[in-house]
């Protein structure tokens, strides 16, 4: 039987295909319908009937699952009798079970998905310090500078192990973040001193240039209680605001260093002599 008559060719058994234009033989065109496609065609249907089409097998269209067809193709078809009606009660069964998984995994998703998201707003902020160190530890090696390396690779160890906490946390699935709020809180303090103390054995005239650590900065160290370092020794600045009160701290300590050791050398003179070897000399704008 033949569908559609195929293009014959004069000395082959075969013909050309209507859509690719292919001369093929004719076993490249043939294909078999089912009993029920046989009956819906008006046939006995007591045996699969095979029929010849126009098209190529590489160019007959597909036949579409019974999981992908709506309710109303699938009553068209059972009316038709090309599908019994069980056959389409099991595909819709099985579509919308498979609907109900997909909804599962996704709603999964979307829970595990908040919990990360929850974690990026501590992880985020940290990664964003780490690239800073890590770039700051690439020119110190092209530089060949000790202090800045000794400096950049404690801080990166440092930020390393912090991260993977972080992610360890977040991969167990905790219980939300807790009261952690900021990265920070999961260093000790001695840990912040320690860092504290690499970054003071750079010389000042280095440090004006680099970005100091949010680790160590004045504002953290003064939210934990960690050492009370002034930003102006830290860094080395002198805008005016840093230089009076660094000033003030150390007329205070010259003193209580006169008042012990009794010397004839005037307070002030002491206090204008530790002042113009840190470079902070008061008479000087």
């Amino acid at each position: 039987m033949q569908d559609d008559v195929t293009k014959p060719v004069d000395g082959i058994e075969g013909g050309q295909c209507a859509k690719c234009l292919t001369l093929k033989p004719i076993s490249e065109f043939k294909r078999k319908l089912s009993l029920l496609q046989s009956r819906a065609l008006g046939y006995a249907g007591n045996y699969p009937l095979e029929v010849v089409s126009k098209y190529c097998k590489a160019c007959q269209p597909a036949q579409t699952s019974l999981r992908f067809m709506s309710k109303r193709r699938l009553a068209e078809l059972v009316s038709q009798g090309v599908v019994p009606q069980v056959v389409a009660d099991n595909a819709i069964k099985s579509r919308e079970k498979a609907g109900n998984a997909r909804r599962e995994y996704k709603l999964a998703k979307y829970k595990v998905q908040s919990l990360r998201d929850g974690w990026s707003f501590v992880l985020t902020p940290l990664q964003r310090e780490l690239l800073v160190v890590m770039q700051q530890g690439k020119h110190a090696k092209t530089a060949n500078d000790q202090f800045r390396i000794r400096y950049t690779d404690h801080y990166k160890k440092l930020l390393v192990s912090v991260r993977e906490e972080i992610k360890t946390r977040r991969d167990l699935r905790a219980e939300g973040r807790g009261d952690i709020l900021d990265w920070r809180q999961l260093v000790s303090v001695e840990e912040v001193n320690a860092l504290l103390d690499v970054w003071r054995d750079i010389p000042s005239k280095t440090r004006v240039k680099m970005k100091m650590g949010t680790l160590i900065s004045a504002e953290w160290r003064q939210h934990i209680g960690a050492t009370k370092v002034t930003d102006a020794m830290l860094r080395g600045r002198n805008t005016s605001a840093q230089r009076e009160k660094v000033m003030n701290e150390i007329l205070q300590a010259a003193r209580e260093k006169q008042a012990e050791q009794a010397a004839n050398l005037p307070v002030e003179d002491h206090a204008s002599d530790l002042l113009e070897q840190l470079g902070l000399n008061p008479n000087k704008e």
